[in-house]
């Protein structure tokens, strides 16, 4: 925090990236909330609350700063919004550091209370700022991954995708693209974009075999991957309850005419065979054939043609 205390002569003997034309001015400043901030996120009404937050004292003029810092908070002076940074946060080396260039934030969070009687958004901004500074960079921000190892024929495999900010608080609105590689090499492509409750994606009609994923997304600019597999399995129905259905056995037996026997009543299944009489049946079977195939009828038919043709002749019909 840099303040009306602080000796901005040894800022840059301790190795502080900040530069100040007029150390020795000040001026009342208020805050603005970025909206392109997106290293964590803010509640909803956060804006409008910060934007009537008491001013703060800023060294007076310009300033330079990080060329990769994250600006969280504004500078307004009087109506006129600035760009220059007031809370900012960036990287130093492995390390995450912020700045409030001012004094006297005090004020806005009893400003807030006497407004509102509850701090929220004050100590939800600050709350989350010393998380963001205290976590490591070595946690993924984008994670995919196969709800189950292994999927059956008959259902749909399902990759889910979780992406994170800084914070490690979930985002949404990504691009997901998934490649899908069977064992013979064949790549399907896929894409979706996250959502609240909407971070699955189903894939079906996959048959038995092996499948490797990737998954990637564009996060704060940078391309990240991931990679996994799982396995889908051929849908065997008969292993799939090996109880016996008595009561489909029952309905079975009655839709044909049968009878059902449990094994305590298998010495009533002999007597009812005995009483059982066979019933007769008759078979019958029909086949047609062509009246041409049949010789006699070809030779009436001859004699038939061949007895006009003389009677006509021999009458002088011709």
């Amino acid at each position: 925090m840099l303040g009306t205390q602080t000796n901005f002569r040894q800022l840059a003997a301790l190795q502080f990236p900040f530069s100040f034309e007029n150390s020795g001015q000040w001026d009342e400043v208020t805050p603005i909330i970025n909206e392109s901030f997106r290293d964590f996120n803010f509640i909803d009404n956060a804006a409008g609350i910060v934007s009537d937050y008491p001013p703060v004292e800023v060294p007076f003029g310009k300033f330079s700063f990080p060329t990769n810092a994250s600006v969280l908070m504004y500078q307004r002076i009087g109506s006129v919004a600035t760009q220059r940074p007031l809370l900012l946060t960036w990287q130093n080396e492995n390390q995450k550091m912020a700045a409030l260039v001012g004094e006297g934030i005090w004020r806005w969070r009893l400003s807030e209370f006497a407004d509102a009687e509850k701090t929220e958004v004050f100590d939800d901004v600050f709350i989350k700022l010393i998380q963001y500074l205290s976590t490591l960079d070595d946690k993924k921000k984008f994670k995919s991954f196969p709800i189950t190892p292994q999927f059956s024929e008959a259902d749909a495999a399902v990759i889910e995708s979780q992406v994170y900010n800084d914070l490690f608080e979930p985002i949404f609105g990504n691009t997901i693209s998934l490649e899908l590689r069977n064992e013979a090499n064949e790549i399907s492509r896929y894409q979706y974009v996250t959502s609240p409750g909407g971070t699955r994606y189903q894939i079906g009609g996959l048959r038995e075999g092996v499948y490797q994923f990737k998954a990637s997304t564009e996060i704060a600019g940078k391309r990240e991957t991931v990679n996994g597999q799982f396995l889908v399995v051929a849908q065997t129905i008969e292993s799939q309850n090996l109880t016996a259905d008595f009561q489909l056995l029952k309905q079975v037996a009655n839709a044909t005419q049968g009878k059902f026997f449990s094994t305590t009543e298998i010495s009533k299944l002999a007597d009812d065979w005995k009483k059982t009489q066979p019933t007769a049946l008759i078979h019958s079977n029909e086949i047609y054939n062509p009246l041409i195939n049949l010789k006699w009828v070809f030779f009436l038919l001859l004699a038939l043609v061949s007895a006009e043709w003389f009677l006509r002749k021999y009458l002088g019909g011709y």
